[in-house]
């Protein structure tokens, strides 16, 4: 689809204002193919759970490798049932498999879970921060103002 002779990805993204402080680009050129927001001053939330942050992440990277594992074990074993292999001799591979599958699930699950505890940390650390800054503002302040937006981005986040 053409608009007066330009490509439509071009007017789009000649239109399209690109994001401040991009550290994820997948383009060394600088050209933007695939980029993520991350606001330095929210990163201070972070300290004192940037270990679980990088547990996580590893846990994510163990569930990752036991996910590519299972594939793998599976299309072997499944391999070796159309190669005519019988069946008694594949029923030790299928339980490996099947542990494989349920270590994946429990390290899926285990990041989940470390995933949520750390957000909700980095919130809560958030939240008060901001609580401290609105009542050193003194009630004045904040009576000026619409307080229904302030008091939910104090409760949801």
């Amino acid at each position: 689809m053409r608009s007066m002779g330009i490509p439509l990805w071009v007017a789009i993204s000649a239109v399209t204002p690109q994001p401040r402080n991009c550290t994820l680009t997948l383009d060394p050129s600088g050209r933007s193919i695939a980029t993520m927001h991350i606001e330095p001053r929210l990163l201070v939330f972070t300290k004192g759970v940037r270990g679980r942050i990088a547990g996580t992440v590893a846990v994510g990277l163990l569930a990752v490798g036991l996910g590519v594992a299972r594939l793998g074990l599976l299309g072997w074993l499944i391999g070796q049932i159309f190669a005519g292999r019988p069946l008694p001799d594949l029923v030790l591979p299928a339980a490996l498999i099947a542990l494989v599958m349920v270590l994946r699930g429990a390290a899926e699950h285990w990041r989940a879970v470390m995933a949520h505890e750390t957000a909700a940390r980095v919130q809560k650390k958030l939240r008060r921060t901001l609580y401290d800054k609105v009542a050193s503002l003194g009630p004045g302040t904040v009576g000026r103002q619409r307080s229904g937006g302030l008091t939910l981005s104090l409760i949801d986040g």
